[in-house]
């Protein structure tokens, strides 16, 4: 069977138009003028055969050519490296900063440790005079103050 008949539609199996055994000869939808529109709208190449860029060719072709500017001058060979090194950099600072916060720490609970200790030692401290005020005779009780008034008078 000769090429036109098949592309006619006809199978080579058969000399009847075939819808059954292959693709060529199943029947083809009618094309509709929006089915037209959106083949043509973002076709890659123009009527006269040319090939037309893509809609975003300019951003890829300026991507490739930073890119390869960049890779000419060595400075960024794999993303993946410059993405350890930020990485790298930011778990220094990370561990700077813990550093920083358990030295901070350390020091208010030396702190609070001297503090407490000082409480607890003027504490004992009026335990003691309050105990010993209580057995001495010899301990007298100042006067209240009188009057209300300042004993001197003042300067000017």
């Amino acid at each position: 069977m000769n090429m036109a008949a098949m592309s006619a539609g006809w199978c080579g199996s058969r000399l009847t138009p075939c819808r059954l055994c292959c693709a060529a000869c199943l029947p083809q939808p009618r094309e509709t003028p929006a089915d037209r529109h959106r083949r043509t709208a973002h076709a890659k190449k123009n009527r006269d055969g040319t090939t037309r860029p893509g809609l975003y060719q300019h951003l890829g072709e300026e991507f490739e050519r930073r890119l390869k500017a960049q890779r000419d001058a060595g400075k960024a060979p794999d993303p993946r490296t410059s993405q350890i090194e930020r990485l790298k950099a930011q778990v220094a600072e990370l561990k700077e900063r813990v550093a920083k916060r358990d030295e901070a720490l350390a020091e208010l609970t030396a702190f609070k440790t001297l503090a407490v200790s000082r409480l607890t030692a003027q504490h004992e401290e009026l335990q003691r005079l309050r105990q010993q005020a209580s057995q001495d005779d010899n301990v007298r009780r100042l006067p209240a103050a009188c009057g209300g008034t300042a004993p001197y008078e003042s300067c000017n």
